[in-house]
């Protein structure tokens, strides 16, 4: 298994920090904190791709929009 930080999802998404941090509370994206960093897997990425794939989550409220609407919070 890969595990990946915070960094690590961005470079792999292409998307900024505060995106990670609304996938992740938003229960989009399975993430768990070991020391001062947030962790998941390369399996769990692919997963949140695959999950939202064509849906538009450019946004904030786009990614609490789909949340909300798949039951995910």
């Amino acid at each position: 298994m890969i595990l990946m930080d915070t960094q690590d999802v961005m470079k792999y998404l292409d998307v900024s920090k505060d995106y990670v941090r609304w996938i992740r509370e938003d229960n989009l994206l399975k993430m768990w904190k070991i020391g001062r960093k947030w962790r998941t897997s390369m399996d769990d990425v692919n997963q949140f791709l695959e999950d939202t794939k064509g849906h538009d989550l450019s946004g904030r409220a786009d990614i609490r929009y789909f949340a909300i609407t798949h039951k995910r919070i």
